[in-house]
């Protein structure tokens, strides 16, 4: 497991959460730069789940009803 430590940070309206270089950097690192995401509080912790993956489980659990 890659760790690092990332930083909150507000600007403006918006709060944002700085992945340090070398996780967001990393093979393993679901994201792309600009990719919308979900952003959930589930038991105290954060989820981030991206908005394209989500409205695949969306639409799936929508097909098998």
């Amino acid at each position: 497991m890659l760790e690092g430590v990332g930083r909150v940070l507000r600007s403006g309206r918006s709060v944002m959460v700085r992945v340090p270089k070398a996780v967001a950097c990393d093979s393993a690192f679901p994201f792309k730069v600009g990719e919308e995401v979900v952003v959930q509080i589930v038991n105290g912790e954060l989820r981030v789940v991206a908005l394209q993956k989500r409205q695949a489980e969306v639409d799936e659990v929508l097909s098998k009803q």
